[in-house]
């Protein structure tokens, strides 16, 4: 009996083989006629845009982003010709030189134009850089890079800071969800091209994804008109200031998130 038992499994085997072949080439030959449906086709990779052109926030985000382990910009655009892609991911401590670089240059060029933003530490350099130091450990902070270059920066936060966001010297609704931007800042040789807006845009698609935000709010140093004035272009609505006569980033900003759903209800 059991000398028999190859003999009789060898051709079972054969038949097995040419059946799933067989198998295999109906489906596809049904597919190309029409007579059943084609297997879907492969994802596509997110369009690419170049900065400088009407901004596209959706092409930043990667395609289900939401359910991704976290949310890292890939390859997806090109800045002035170059052939290095930006690249958005959280940042670590490890970037505390980069975050310093990126301020220290906006600091500088601030005082070109007459500006006293950030040319001192608030309230003094330890504090200042323990903010920084918090939002890198708590995955709070996203850098932009092209290469091994800083390109821009951004902070976010669920909460508000309960001694700027005081109601009464503020018109805005604080119990309703917003995600709270700081520190939102652009090297200046990328500048002019469309990245902090659509950095703000990719904060508010998180923030109104992960726990429903609908308004983005910032608070903006009191004396810098012409950046109230870049807010105000971008959409954002003066809602008041900080009760603090001495905090110096005490004017605040907030516009909705989802700007068509409130037009719709008004």
């Amino acid at each position: 009996m059991e000398s028999t038992k190859p003999s009789v499994l060898r051709p079972l085997a054969a038949q097995s083989v040419a059946l799933g072949l067989g198998l295999a080439w109906v489906t596809l030959l049904a597919a190309r006629t029409g007579l059943a449906p084609a297997p879907a086709p492969a994802p596509t990779a997110p369009r690419e845009f170049r900065l400088g052109q009407p901004a596209q926030p959706a092409a930043l985000l990667i395609p289900r982003w939401q359910s991704a382990p976290k949310p890292v910009i890939r390859p997806v655009v090109k800045l002035l010709g170059r052939r290095k892609p930006l690249k958005l991911e959280f940042a670590t401590p490890a970037d505390m030189d980069a975050i310093l670089g990126l301020i220290e240059e906006a600091s500088r060029w601030l005082k070109t134009k007459g500006q006293d933003q950030w040319a001192e530490p608030w309230p003094n350099r330890e504090q200042r850089d323990a903010r920084i130091i918090k939002g890198l450990a708590n995955k709070k902070t996203v850098i932009v890079r092209q290469g091994d270059t800083a390109v821009a920066t951004v902070t976010m936060a669920r909460w508000r800071n309960r001694k700027v966001w005081v109601p009464g010297s503020c018109t805005a609704d604080l119990t309703e969800q917003a995600v709270y931007l700081h520190r939102l800042i652009t090297a200046r040789k990328y500048a002019g091209h469309g990245l902090g807006e659509s950095l703000i845009k990719w904060a508010e698609k998180r923030a109104h994804a992960r726990y429903g935000a609908q308004w983005t709010r910032i608070d903006v140093w009191a004396t810098n008109k012409d950046l109230h004035r870049y807010y105000e272009r971008l959409g954002f609505e003066s809602c008041g200031e900080c009760p603090d006569p001495l905090y110096p980033s005490g004017a605040l900003f907030q516009r909705s998130i989802n700007p068509r759903k409130e037009h719709a209800s008004a």
